[in-house]
């Protein structure tokens, strides 16, 4: 009685489900990060700034770190 469906492949079903949605999400995140290293690079040749190599190494970290996440869920999930 501690299933929230009495039906395994209910069950089965909606976890697919939901995993295939959190690594979508993942995934659209990964891009959005890519993306985001690409708009720093720009906005640094169009403005110059004594932060913007710092920006953009924070972009590359976010980038990294996202990508870990959506191996870490391939493995995971």
């Amino acid at each position: 009685m501690n299933e929230l469906f009495p039906n395994s492949f209910l069950n089965d079903s909606i976890s697919l489900i939901i995993k295939i949605m959190i690594i979508t999400s993942l995934v659209v995140y990964g891009i959005f990060a890519f993306i985001l290293i690409s708009q720093i690079r720009i906005k640094r040749q169009t403005v110059t700034t004594q932060l913007g190599g710092f920006l953009e190494l924070l972009a590359y970290i976010h980038f990294v770190l996202s990508i870990i996440l959506i191996i870490l869920a391939f493995i995971i999930l």
